[in-house]
């Protein structure tokens, strides 16, 4: 395998991406009182366009810049870039390992010494039509999965690090290769959501989504087991896990009807509990302890929206944020401990938006 060195470049920029109309002084908290609080504070200077992956530590975020891979210190401000363009990228859990994809393949990057490892060579007929995508890493970090996407299917391939071997992993029985990996929960198995190409009554005819969608745990040879079982034209959009990867909280859409529903599901009895349905339902998140979930719903007029947060365990709702300009899409990502979620507001013909929500109870 090729390997080279590449150059890590520590900036320090002071270029904010909120506008002075949209956000709270930065320095000021509104606090939303109840049986639990909220406090709401504005990020001060962050990187522009910046969107948030993953939450290393209390005050140090890896994210995504348009085509920049960022490590961003909250606290000094300072962020560590990388050198090379990033069409998409993932950080190992460890923060040791990045691996990216751009026009030259996958790319794995040691951040400690810079040496990059390509896993995959761009010679095949098949790498020559698409790039492989990086999606998700093991537990321990040693394991990187990755995956070619084409219209109908997604040909996955898990790279050892420390083997410097690639091998290709595929789902059993299964009626589609519609598979999407969503969380390697421990070191034996990932969770997956997975497309069904055939309806319940046996047609098949093009549909870009498949008929239905449901979410499965697998083991490392392809052995799952079924977690949801949704109806044709229903479809499941998972929105987080728990750090103790014991809950999974999703939306289920029904395209019929256009209504949407949050659930949180456990993985360690099976119990599907539905939290809310709400067709205005746009985007959520659970936070890391599992037991808060924090979701948008568009308000009138069209493209505004209100910001929420939920108890999961005894469905008190709280509204938190009035999102008054039209938006694109809000990302939301909660720290490891639970009590904290980025909030990323991308409106529309503006500047990002970025708010931190603490919760406390």
């Amino acid at each position: 395998m090729k390997k080279v060195l590449v150059v890590l470049m520590l900036l320090m920029l002071a270029v904010g991406c909120q506008s002075s109309d949209d956000l709270d002084d930065p320095t000021k908290a509104e606090k939303i009182p109840g049986d639990f609080n909220v406090d709401i504070t504005g990020i001060s200077d962050p990187p522009r366009w910046f969107t948030p992956v993953s939450w290393l530590s209390d005050n140090k975020i890896f994210g995504q810049a348009g085509y920049n891979s960022i490590i961003w210190h909250t606290d000094t401000k300072e962020q560590k870039l990388l050198k090379e363009p990033t069409w998409s990228s993932t950080i190992s859990p460890d923060g040791k390992y990045l691996a990216y994809t751009n026009e030259q393949g996958l790319a794995v990057i040691n951040l400690e010494s810079g040496e990059e490892i390509w896993p995959q060579s761009l010679e095949g007929e098949k790498e020559q039509l698409l790039n492989p995508v990086p999606k998700l890493w093991s537990p321990d970090g040693s394991k990187l999965m990755y995956s070619y996407d084409f219209e109908w299917t997604s040909d996955l391939y898990i790279y050892d690090i420390a083997a410097g071997t690639v091998k290709e992993y595929r789902l059993k029985k299964e009626d589609s290769s519609l598979v999407s990996p969503v969380r390697w929960l421990s070191d034996e198995e990932i969770l997956f959501v997975v497309g069904s190409v055939t309806s319940k009554t046996g047609e098949q005819e093009y549909t870009e989504a498949g008929y239905r969608n449901n979410l499965k745990v697998a083991d490392l040879d392809g052995n799952s087991k079924a977690y949801t079982d949704t109806e044709d034209f229903t479809y499941v959009w998972p929105v987080g896990v728990s750090a103790d990867n014991e809950k999974v909280a999703y939306i289920l859409y029904h395209v019929h009807n256009g209504m949407k529903e949050l659930h949180l599901l456990s993985l360690k009895d099976g119990n599907d509990e539905t939290l809310l349905k709400d067709g205005d339902l746009m985007f959520a998140t659970l936070t890391a302890d599992g037991q808060y979930l924090v979701y948008v719903s568009q308000e009138q007029p069209e493209g505004t929206g209100q910001l929420y947060a939920m108890q999961s365990h005894s469905k008190k709702v709280k509204p938190v944020l009035d999102i008054k300009y039209h938006f694109d899409v809000v990302e939301m990502l909660s720290n490891n401990r639970g009590d904290q979620v980025y909030v990323t507001i991308k409106e529309a013909g503006r500047d990002y938006n970025h708010k931190l929500l603490t919760i406390t109870h």
